[in-house]
């Protein structure tokens, strides 16, 4: 009775990928501050350790095994290890679904998987069996997380648009989401005072069919000079005309960017207006003023600030690449 057993002829596809695999984690354990970084995954996960190391060691170690398996020709040892890997890799795609995606994470599991491929590839081609596709499901579930991943580290890197900002990013008190159509969002425009209304970057948001025509007609104005509180009165005045105007390719990029102010305002809660602080503000740690004809106790008021006015829209404490003050 013939017996079959394994060739252990060199592989190139899985060993070339190994190889691309070890020397990109190499390069993220000993040169990590030079790879670029788009996404806040980048930030989290390069510090992240287990027992002291990094996840790029064991990253080295895995696909070096992987490296000599193919340059020995094992094939049904390697297929097996890079299914592991690619298994625990499906824990840390899932990881950064749930946190950040990462990257340098995502190109490294791709070499993975691509390893892997080409092992499935290579016992095809060498068995002339499909034995290797019971490992196919492995490579779906992997695909789709993968692809969710990429679609995560696209939107996060689609900010939300405002219409109006500070010129100097330092003088950014608060970000504030607010829609033409909202009774209190134009209460906050029109009453806010204008030195405090400079402080705010605006990000405007079409809650109805007619905000997207309103917003248009408010950017126009803001290019104008109009101030914020002028441009959002001038622009309620405006006849809503021109439904065929809705498909020009400028109204199309308003409502794409109106699109993702309005998805930040439901991922914090769809309340609008939705005012983020970028640090503390000056009125939350100000002292209240006595309610009795008692004295009030004094209060040490903000250098320059008149104590009879009421307090400013100001930030007494932030810290980060907008101060003066790293955070730790």
């Amino acid at each position: 009775m013939l017996q079959r057993h394994e060739s252990y002829s060199f592989l190139p596809a899985p060993f070339g990928f190994a190889l691309c695999g070890l020397a990109f984690c190499a390069w993220n354990v000993w040169g990590a501050d030079s790879i670029p970084c788009i996404s806040a995954g980048c930030t989290v996960f390069r510090d992240f350790t287990i027992a002291g190391f990094s996840l790029w060691w064991p990253g080295m170690v895995g696909f070096a095994a992987l490296a000599l398996c193919a340059l020995f020709g094992r094939l049904t040892i390697g297929k097996f290890c890079a299914a592991f890997g690619l298994t625990l890799d499906c824990l840390l795609l899932i990881l950064m679904l749930s946190a950040s995606s990462c990257l340098p994470c995502l190109l490294a599991a791709l070499l993975l998987a691509l390893t892997y491929l080409c092992f499935l590839l290579a016992a095809h081609t060498r068995q002339r069996t499909f034995t290797g596709l019971k490992f196919s499901t492995l490579l779906t579930v992997w695909a789709c997380l993968f692809v969710a991943n990429l679609g995560g580290l696209a939107r996060e890197n689609v900010e939300p648009w405002a219409m109006q900002a500070p010129a100097n990013a330092r003088d950014l008190v608060a970000r504030a989401y607010f829609s033409p159509s909202c009774p209190a969002c134009r209460q906050l425009v029109r009453e806010l005072p204008l030195d405090q209304a400079a402080k705010l970057a605006w990000y405007p948001v079409a809650e109805k069919g007619s905000d997207l025509r309103i917003i248009a007609a408010m950017l126009q104005r803001l290019l104008q000079g109009d101030a914020m509180a002028e441009a959002l009165s001038a622009a309620l005045e405006t006849p809503l005309t021109g439904q065929w105007l809705l498909f020009q390719s400028d109204m199309l990029l308003l409502q794409f960017r109106l699109w993702r102010n309005q998805a930040h305002v439901v991922e914090h809660g769809n309340t609008l207006p939705l005012l983020e602080f970028s640090g503390i503000p000056a009125f939350m740690l100000q002292a209240p003023r006595a309610a009795t004809p008692r004295p009030p106790k004094p209060v040490q008021q903000p250098v320059g600030q008149d104590p009879t006015l009421p307090p400013e829209l100001n930030i007494i404490g932030r810290c980060g690449p907008q101060s003066d003050t790293p955070c730790p």
